[in-house]
């Protein structure tokens, strides 16, 4: 199964494409879009509809976000436009 999995920064977004046994197949990266969260969501679907679409075949999506998600679904912490 190959995934693909995003890091979601405050100045850059990471997109990768994994082989079954954890092997990077491919890397794209843009910048983010500072408070602007429909840009930022916009630069997701790039990454993930590019040319990385091509190794995707499992449902999954993998994130990483560093900050914490208030329990209240309120906000990231520590990112204040997101």
């Amino acid at each position: 199964m190959l995934r693909i999995g995003i890091d979601l920064g405050g100045s850059k977004i990471e997109a990768a494409a994994l082989a079954a046994a954890g092997a990077l197949l491919e890397r794209r990266r843009l910048p983010t879009p500072r408070s602007d969260y429909p840009g930022t969501l916009e630069a997701v679907r790039r990454l993930v509809t590019g040319r990385l679409s091509d190794y995707v075949f499992s449902e999954c999506i993998g994130t990483r976000l560093l900050p914490p998600v208030h329990g209240d679904s309120s906000g990231v912490r520590g990112a204040a436009w997101l």
